[in-house]
């Protein structure tokens, strides 16, 4: 039994045998060449959600391969050179931003010297913004809209009736204005005014005004 044979091992193997006595030994065989191919794996990534991650959730990605013990895992984003590196088969992504989008993809490795899986295929993780909140928010921004609308109709409205007012003045009411002039005295004559002068301005209904004419 070979243990641990390598891919680059292709020479050839003789064998001879022995007696469990003595040390007699046969001949030895023809040789026999051994060749090893490294058939690798190719993991598959997924997310948890799936599909689009709202601005500050978290985001769950899976490498999954037919057995997963004793590997370790890589990540890499394609906007980066380097690679993340887990013990497990899952990387996580906690409160999520619209930088964190973009293509992710896995491998993983084992041994030593380290035999990589292939890459697996790339999984696009879109971030946005859009969610409940923002929603609300904008509900509530067209509400405060159409409330502003009504009120500067309703302002609009009240100008023009207090214009129209002022312009056609009711018939009801009529303004009564008695002015009352003070003199000194007889003695300098009726046409020298007191410096108390006032005028009273009241306002009476018409309808009650011509009742008691």
């Amino acid at each position: 039994m070979i243990g641990h044979y390598q891919t680059e091992d292709s020479d050839p193997v003789r064998i001879t045998g022995t007696q469990s006595t003595g040390r007699n030994y046969t001949q030895t065989s023809a040789a026999v060449t051994l060749t090893v191919s490294a058939v690798k794996v190719k993991p598959t990534i997924t997310s948890n959600p799936e599909g689009a991650a709202l601005t500050g959730n978290t985001v769950t990605l899976y490498c999954k391969l037919h057995q997963s013990a004793g590997w370790t895992f890589y990540w890499s984003k394609h906007t980066q050179s380097s690679e993340n590196e887990t013990i497990t088969n899952v990387y996580t992504i906690s409160s999520v931003s619209p930088s964190d989008g973009g293509q992710y993809r896995c491998r993983a490795g084992r041994g030593n010297p380290v035999y990589y899986t292939h890459y697996s295929d790339a999984l696009w993780v879109n971030v946005t913004a859009s969610g409940p909140g923002v929603i609300v928010g904008v509900s509530v921004g067209l509400s405060l809209i159409l409330l502003l609308i009504i009120i500067l109709g309703l302002i609009c409205c009240y100008k023009k009736s207090k214009g129209d007012s002022a312009a056609q003045p009711s018939d009801d009411t009529y303004a009564e204005i008695m002015t009352t002039i003070s003199y000194r005295g007889s003695d300098e004559g009726a046409t020298q005014p007191n410096d108390v002068t006032y005028s009273q301005i009241q306002l009476k209904n018409l309808e009650h005004h011509e009742k008691g004419l």
